[in-house]
This record gives C-alpha cells, structure tokens and sequence, in this order.
C-alpha cells in the first residue's frame, strides 16, 4: 500500500507524539539533611539549600545524582566551629559523668539506696518545712482573731507572720520541686548504668 508525502508525516508526528509519554524522564526525590541534622525527602529542593549538598532519587530510591557542598560563608563556617565545639563539650561532660557513675556505685541497687537516702533526707527536710508552716498559720490565726484593727503591734506582728508563710510556702514547693528532680536524674543514672555495663536492674 502506497502513502503519499503528507500522509507519512502525519503518521510520523502522531507516533511520536504517541511515544513522548513513555520517554517522559520521572522528576527525581531529592534528599538533603538540615542544619539539626534532620533528613528530608521532596520532590522540590528549597531555594535555601541549594548548594549545601543533597542527593537526587529515583522511584526506587537509589542514588542517581550526588551533589556536593560548596564552599562555606564564612558565617556558616563559624557557625559550624561553634556546633562542633558544642559537640566535643558534650562528648566531654558526657565522659565525665559516666566515669563517675561507674566510679561510684557498683551495682543498680547501690544507686537506687542512694535515692532511698537521699529521699529520706529531702522528705525530713520538707516536713519540718510544712510544721512551720502550720505553726505559723496557727499563730496568724490568733492573732486575726482579736482586735487586730485596735492594736498595731499585733497588725504588724500579723504582716511578718504573713510573709513568713509566704516564705515558707514558696520554699516547699522549692524543695518538691527539686525532690522531683532529683528523682529523675537517679533515674537517669540507673539507665544510664545499665547502657554502659549492660547490667539490668536489681
């Protein structure tokens, strides 16, 4: 069967048109990690990471472009002396701790006797905080209870023993406070223990 010239090439167009689709490149996903160290994935790359490095994706995840870094500013670069400084500090506090919790207890037990006592000793402190407290709200009591409004000496007495019960509250609720937290760092320390020996609790 003869074609003639027009016809050809409208066939020609219309199977490339056909074809553009399949030849279509998929867009890539691209993966970059941020200032925090934080993994991103996208299909668009934001204006401020470029050339701070990332990866380029196909659908099945592999790596199909590398981009590196560029030269830093040198902003950025102090930033980052200063994010590495952090780092060994860290590393160093860190070191530092766990070669006195290994140093001082033995065992899991002799850490959680060491909260024991040292919840003892907090919790006295904090209950003759409280005997204080309502001996003071005792005596106020009294003295609110006469003629408060005729006699200035018992009104200004009245005032000091309200700000010494203030006082009093406030540091109670100090001492639990750190109570608290005390509770947590023992806490800390237990976990802590056992990821550096590997022995469980006792």
């Amino acid at each position: 069967m003869a074609y003639n010239l027009p016809d050809m090439k409208r066939t020609i167009l219309a199977g490339i048109l056909l074809a553009a689709p399949l030849l279509t490149v998929a867009a890539p996903t691209y993966r970059w990690v941020d200032e925090r160290g934080k993994v991103h994935y996208s299909d668009t790359l934001p204006a401020q990471q470029t050339g701070k490095g990332h990866r380029e994706l196909d659908k099945q995840g592999r790596v199909t472009q590398e981009h590196t870094r560029g030269a830093m500013t040198p902003e950025e670069r102090e930033e980052e002396n200063e994010r590495q400084e952090q780092a060994l500090r860290h590393t160093a506090t860190q070191q530092r701790r766990d070669r006195a919790l290994l140093s001082t207890y033995a065992n899991t037990e002799e850490i959680n006797q060491a909260r024991m006592r040292s919840n003892q000793l907090a919790g006295n402190k904090i209950k003759s905080l409280q005997t204080r407290l309502e001996e003071a709200n005792s005596t106020l009591k009294k003295l609110t209870g006469g003629k408060l409004a005729t006699d200035p000496a018992a009104r200004k007495q009245s005032e000091e023993m309200q700000v010494e019960i203030d006082s009093l509250t406030k540091l109670i609720a100090k001492q639990e406070h750190e109570l608290k937290e005390m509770n947590a760092r023992f806490d800390s320390d237990v976990q802590r223990y056992i990821q550096l020996t590997g022995k469980s609790v006792r």
